[in-house]
Order: C-alpha cells, then structure tokens, then sequence
C-alpha cells in the first residue's frame, strides 16, 4: 500500500478497441462425442477432460472415463447449488468428452453470473468448473474446458456466494492464479485471503458506482465484461494478466467512462493488487500494484494526447507523442523488472513536454489555459490529500480536481483556440483536456 501511494504523489512531484472474441474448444474436435441438444434459450458449449495436466505421461495417467452425466446449477445466497438442468449424458473420446445443451435460466438466477457445471463419470469422479456469464445478455456461452483444477474456482465461487457476494469477480482471479494453483488453498488461510481481497474489491467497485452514479450502467457493464474475459484463455492466467487489464481499460473507454471514474477504478485496482493478496511465486504484488496503477494512468493520459495530437495536427507534437508511445510501452516490463527509467524516457516527462506545447496551442496569445484553466499550488492547498492517504482519498482527491478543471474550461471555452463546436466532439474535448489539465505543471 505504502509503495502504490508514494507512486501517486511522486506523479504530482514530476509534473512539479480491443473486441472480445469466443476461445476455442479444447480437446478432441470428433463431432462423434458432441453432445448437441438445442432446449432452452441459452446454449452452453465447451469440454470436460480428466486429465488436469499437458503432460504426455500424466494424461495416460488420467482415469479412463468413457461417459459422464452433466448438470447445471446456480448458486443461491447461501452459497448452495440449485439445479438448472440435470441428467445430460457425453461420452468421452480418450480423455475429453464435448457438449453442447440449452438451459433456461430462471428468473431468479438471472442476476447471477458464475454457475456450475457438473460432471460426475461412469468412474465415479467429479469434475466442475464455474460458468462465468451475464444471462441476461449472453445466449450463446462457450465454456473452456473444465478439468479436474477447476474444483479450485469452484469452492471460492461457492464461498463467495455464501459470505454475500455471489457474483465474485472470476476474471480478476483467475489472471492472476491458476485453477491448480486456487484448488491447492482449499482448507487454507489463503483461501479466506483471496476470498476477503476480492470482497473488498467488489465493494470498491459498489462504491465507485454511488461515488459515480450518473455513470453507474456503464460501471455495471465494465464489470460485467469480466465474466465474459474469464472464460476465454488468451486472457486467463498471470502470464495474460497484462493484456487482461488493457483489455478491460479498452472496455472502459468503449463504453464512455469520464476520465475520473477510470482514474478512479485504475485507483481500485492499484489497491486491489497490492491489498495483500496469497502469494504467488515469482510475483512481487507490491511492485506490481505500482507498475499496474501507473500504466493505466499513462494510458488514459496517452489517450488525451492522442486526442490533441489529431486535433492540432502539429508535427512536433506528433513527435512527442510517438516518443511518448515508444515510452509508455516499456514502462511496465521496466517497472516491475526494478530497471531504473533515464529521465529522458520517462513517459512522465516526456507527456509534460508534450502538455506544454497543447497548453500553448490552445491558450493562443492570452495563454488562457495556463492563466485560467490549470491547477495551481493554492488549489492543491485547497484539496488536501494528507502524506498516507486512503485509497478513497485519492479518489475523491483526483475527482475534485477533475471537476475542478472541468468547470473551468467549461468556463474559459470560446476563447480556446481550435476548440470544437459540436456537441459531441465538445464533449471529448472537455474530457481529454481535463485529464491533462487535472495534473499541475511545474512552473516554466
């Protein structure tokens, strides 16, 4: 925690479309084991294997199965599973067996988002996994395949449900855990960690939806886009954890989140990730809460000067901005790699230089913005933020600022050079120039 929020203050000192697609199915691609019974209105597709590893050796090992029968359950608020449907047979090929069936949801597991597969074979092994997804709005769910591990992602789903959160956030914690490596603390005091850690996550994000009420739906939506990550492999496991966040900050801005609210969730997340979370080898959570919050951060500024760079059309600044880029790409590996960053590729520095020529272009001969619109050490005195601020400080610190600015370039807007006159893309403005803005500069 102490590392994350000296990182955030160190940013004020220096300043002194991604598209989900469906996983593939795994195991054996024989429409001779598929399963297809088209009942009900949402169909459930993927496998079932008994083998749990990708050894050679370990999958002859695995318990030769030649059927199952399937089922497919919702947790209630107690945390026990309630059948949906039940009593749906597959036959198994080697070690996997397909399936495809509908079910109908009933209504009052509508607002559930991780239910149960079921399989219980002719070898009397159990395998289930969870099923991760909004049913009021996917009909159509393709499931990876579910293996003995899974039984991991399934106790914590069934002892989130039963603590009062039913709807847990499976996306979050299986980028950063494995299935085996989740199963392995049944029983354990790391199991009630990821548990707590995760709760208190989710009430953040409950939180940020009061804290931002007008934007609510689209937080809800943001959250919601998680389930559907977590059943697709390209962003599951740790070694994907970073295209799983960046997948998640393209979400946001596809949806219309103002920069505050995303400042604020990249806030959440920072503290998220270095709450104290089970340890994980070769993982240093600390550092990586730090590295985390200041990508998001570099991304959602590097956003707003994208933004400008169009807008303007300067050739320089078109320099800047790629220099910014190159940047702002290495900044995580070096980051959590312990690199020490040359002030010259800073992307911190480099966006101020950037800042300064925007700020110029756009204040014209009056200097409007830097006279007018940008923060200003009295300001700052104004907004208090405490040398070990909370989380919720920083938020509610970075929200009156933003706000702050916003109402003055609202303000001071006819007489910003080049400053759009239609609505919609006034609205971008305001918002890109905000983001930059909410940020002091260092006097020139």
């Amino acid at each position: 925690m102490r590392s994350r929020i000296s990182i955030f203050l160190l940013g004020l000192a220096l300043i002194a479309t991604m598209c989900f697609t469906g996983c593939a199915l795994g195991g054996d691609d024989d429409d001779d084991n598929n399963v297809v019974d088209t009942g009900g209105s949402t169909t459930i597709s993927g496998s079932v294997t008994t083998d749990s590893s990708s050894s050679l050796r370990e999958g002859l090992r695995a318990v030769s199965a030649n059927s199952a029968t399937l089922g497919f359950y919702y947790l209630n608020n107690a945390g026990e599973q309630v059948a949906i449907r039940t009593g749906i047979p597959v036959t198994f090929i080697g070690t996997s067996a397909n399936y495809s069936f509908g079910v109908t949801i009933p209504t009052e597991a509508l607002q559930k988002r991780n239910f149960l597969l079921i399989a219980v074979t002719d070898t009397n092994e159990t395998i289930e996994g969870v099923v991760p997804f909004n049913p009021s709005t996917e009909t159509t769910v393709t499931v990876p395949p579910i293996d003995p591990n899974h039984a991991g992602p399934v106790a914590l789903a069934k002892a989130a449900a039963a603590a009062g959160v039913p709807n847990i956030d499976m996306g979050n914690a299986l980028s950063i855990y494995t299935p085996a490596e989740i199963k392995a603390m049944i029983n354990t005091a790391n199991m009630t960690t990821l548990l707590t850690r995760l709760q208190e996550r989710e009430q953040a994000m409950t939180q940020l939806k009061t804290d931002f009420a007008e934007h609510a739906a689209k937080i809800q939506l943001l959250m919601d886009y998680s389930f559907q990550l977590a059943r697709n492999p390209d962003y599951m496991g740790f070694a994907n954890r970073e295209k799983f966040e960046e997948a998640m900050q393209a979400k946001a801005v596809e949806l219309g989140l103002p920069v505050d609210a995303m400042s604020a969730i990249d806030t959440m997340e920072g503290e998220f990730i270095g709450s104290g979370l089970p340890p994980k080898t070769g993982v240093d959570f600390d550092k990586l809460s730090q590295a985390t919050e200041q990508k998001r951060e570099l991304e959602m500024l590097g956003n707003a000067m994208t933004y400008f760079a169009g807008l303007l059309n300067k050739s320089e600044l078109n320099e800047i901005k790629a220099k910014f880029v190159t940047a702002a790409d290495t900044f995580f590996t070096q980051t959590m790699a312990g690199t020490p960053i040359q002030p010259a590729a800073n992307p911190f520095f480099i966006l101020d230089e950037a800042r300064k020529l925007i700020f110029e272009a756009l204040g014209g001969d009056n200097d409007v913005v830097n006279a007018s619109i940008l923060v200003k050490e009295a300001d700052m005195q104004g907004i208090a933020i405490g040398e070990m601020p909370t989380p919720e400080q920083i938020i509610e610190h970075k929200k009156a600022l933003f706000a702050l600015v916003t109402t003055r370039i609202t303000a001071q807007y006819a007489n910003l050079v080049g400053a759009p006159t239609d609505a919609t893309e006034k609205a971008k403005f305001i918002q890109a120039l905000a983001a930059l803005a909410s940020i002091p500069m260092a006097p020139q």
